[in-house]
């Protein structure tokens, strides 16, 4: 397989990896704050939707909204790949440094806003208190939780994208 066949191969495997990751991740978000979609993302993503059930859009919305990034880690790990010429290599490389990437916005996004709720719910409160009542949220504290939770996968999307950077020693 040749140079631009395997970026494009690893450009498209991200982009659905991280496309499953949002799909998941909207659908405990869903759970946690129904408020966050259909105030929010259901009007942002109208263009999207189907009629296959709410909880199908839920997750489309999710996958949609991170194949971008997928993408962007996708051309970082190609770019990173480049010399590497055994195949076993390549894929054992960028399945563990997109693993890594996913695993560290999972824990970011996660951790923060179980620790935001259990030991700042006042602070979180306080926060996202305008927003929710801009867009008339009735149960604001989810509605917090999720907010938070969104922001956070994005900051430890990029922190994750570190990872990305580190060196391959291309040997065995």
């Amino acid at each position: 397989m040749n140079q631009c066949a395997r970026s494009i191969l690893i450009l498209i495997l991200a982009a659905l990896a991280a496309g499953l990751y949002g799909a998941i991740h909207d659908q405990i978000s869903y759970t946690i704050s129904p408020e966050y979609f259909t105030h929010i993302k259901f009007k942002q993503f109208a263009w999207l939707h189907v009629d296959f059930g709410t909880r199908f859009n839920v997750g489309l919305i999710g996958f949609v909204a991170t194949c971008w990034f997928g993408a962007i880690c996708g051309i970082l790990v190609a770019y990173r790949l480049r010399n590497i010429e055994a195949r076993h290599l390549l894929i054992r490389f960028a399945c563990f440094r997109l693993s890594l990437v996913l695993a560290t916005s999972a824990l970011i996004a996660f951790g923060m806003s179980f620790y935001s709720y259990t030991q700042e719910a006042a602070t979180l409160m306080a926060h996202w208190q305008r927003t929710a009542e801009h867009y008339m949220i009735n149960d604001a504290l989810p509605f917090a939780i999720v907010a938070q939770m969104h922001r956070m996968s994005y900051v430890g999307g990029v922190i994750g994208m570190l990872w990305l950077l580190l060196p391959v020693k291309a040997s065995g």
